[in-house]
């Protein structure tokens, strides 16, 4: 969850309203490797449409954002909204496990995600040699 989205550079966005959220987050090979990945452009791609729902914010090309090469994309969701159906601590709980499965469920069975991570684990396994 994300209150205050200035050290990600995504402060504009979250507009002081708690807000789920997914980084991704790449370290320093993971950056060199997406610089010129074109399975990261079709990813980007591919996850801008599949979270229609969320907040997409690509910092390096957003102009609300200060790009962060460390967490490059970042999806946000408004909580209240979620949370209007719900009485109790619990439901709140099992609405935001919902929320963040069904996501999780989805994006991994993405064809787009699979390459980048196959790619991404090349990168990093070339590295540590």
């Amino acid at each position: 969850m994300l209150l205050d989205g200035a050290d990600h550079g995504v402060k504009n966005f979250t507009n002081n309203e708690l807000k789920l959220c997914l980084v991704f987050d790449f370290n320093r090979t993971g950056q060199e490797t997406i610089k010129h990945s074109e399975n990261y452009k079709k990813f980007k791609e591919g996850l801008k449409s599949f979270v229609n729902d969320w907040d997409y914010i690509d910092t390096a090309v957003e102009a609300n954002a200060k790009h962060n090469k460390w967490h490059p994309i970042i999806i946000l969701k408004p909580m209240l909204p979620l949370f209007e159906s719900t009485n109790t601590h619990q439901e709140q709980i099992n609405v935001v496990l919902e929320v963040f499965s069904e996501l999780q469920k989805n994006l991994i069975e993405r064809p787009e995600f699979i390459k980048l991570v196959e790619e991404l684990t090349v990168a990093k396994s070339s590295v540590i040699k």
